[in-house]
Parts: C-alpha cells; structure tokens; sequence
C-alpha cells in the first residue's frame, strides 16, 4: 500500500472510548426504561451511521425528545468524562512511525471541532497532524462533505491518501474520494461489520501504520 497522507477518525480509532460510550449509552437507556447493552461486543453490534439509526436500533422513538436533544444529552456526559479515556495501546508510537517515514497525518472526526481539539491536545496527538477536520454540530453526521472539502483545498490525490478509521462510515468516506482505507477492530463497530467492506482489519494503530509502510 503506497500512501503520502494518512488521515486517521479519532473516536474508537486513536482514542479508546467505546467502553465508555457504552456507560454514557447504558445510563441514558436506564432513565428512559429501555434495554440497556450488556456488553462492548453487544455495543458494536448495534452503532451504525447514520447515528441517529442507532438510537432507533435501541428503542428511542424521538416522540417525546428529539434526536437533537438526546444527542445534547450524550455530548454533555461525553464532555464530563473522555478524560478518563486512554488511546489505544500503540498509538503515539503509529504517530511517531509515520512521521519518521515522512508520511503526513490529519485527524477528520464526526465530534466538533471546538470539543475535538481539546481532546488532541490533551493526549498528545495534536502535534503530529497537519490539519484536524470536525463538525460544526454535535449530531456524529456524515463526514464525508469535509473530506471533499479538504481534498480540494490542499490538492490531495486519492492515490496518495489512506484513511484509518474503525467503521464502515470511515470506508465510505475514503470510498467517496477515491482513497484506500484500514479499519481497526475493537472500536465503536463489530468486526464482522468491518470486514464486509473489503478493506484490511487490524487490531492496533501501529499494525496499520506498519502495513501502509510494509
């Protein structure tokens, strides 16, 4: 795999916090009296994009709150709490492979910009990229727009770009440019799901890292 440009997702991909989505998702379900997740594994069987379709698979309605609402419910208990989240095992040294082989690195994220960008500083990844790319809202919508977006303004070739990311949203979008991708397992979706796509699956950062570079 030849690459110039990797683009990593963040959530679930360099940050470890699909436990702690499952917690957030576990309390939110308990006050509203539906099935809670029994475990991660049952978490990623259900998280799909759009994310709102998620919410539907776990028994929201959206009669008497709307999905904007639910969604403010979850960010603000994100926002209390993603300190406690680690990356994953791996993860600066991918960052630092990569920048020592030359290769450049942005981070194109479903959260907003303005919560995304703490969060990169915070743990030390904000320093190895070249651009960081969010949403302007907290809805975990589509993502693909920026990278279009980005792709036109710094004159990106599909050929030269990888996205690393741990859904199969992350293969549409790399898809919808023209672009290879790898998809990383134990993170917001099941493996079996991620496989489906086509694109190589692996466990860590680094492995991906090590593969483009193989």
């Amino acid at each position: 795999m030849k690459a110039k440009h990797i683009i990593w997702d963040w959530n679930g991909t360099l940050i470890e916090d699909t436990w702690l989505s499952r917690e957030i998702a576990n309390a939110m379900l308990a006050e509203r009296g539906l099935p809670e997740f029994t475990c991660d594994a049952d978490y990623r069987e259900t998280f799909c994009f759009p994310v709102v379709e998620y919410y539907y698979r776990r028994g929201y309605t959206f009669e008497d709150e709307s999905f904007d609402e639910v969604s403010d419910d979850y960010v603000l208990r994100y926002e209390a709490n993603w300190p406690r989240c680690r990356l994953r095992p791996g993860t600066i040294a991918a960052l630092q492979t990569a920048r020592k082989a030359g290769l450049r690195q942005s981070v194109l994220s479903a959260t907003r910009l303005g919560r995304l960008t703490p969060q990169l500083q915070y743990f030390g990844v904000w320093r190895y990229m070249e651009r960081v790319l969010g949403l302007t809202d907290d809805l975990a919508g589509s993502k693909a727009h920026l990278a279009v977006q980005y792709f036109a303004e710094a004159g990106l070739k599909p050929e030269d770009v990888v996205f690393i990311g741990d859904t199969d949203h992350d293969f549409a979008v790399a898809q919808r440019v023209g672009s290879q991708c790898i998809l990383l397992a134990d993170g917001h979706q099941d493996e079996k799901v991620l496989k489906k796509c086509g694109a190589p699956v692996f466990e860590t950062p680094l492995q991906a890292v090590e593969y483009i570079l193989s």
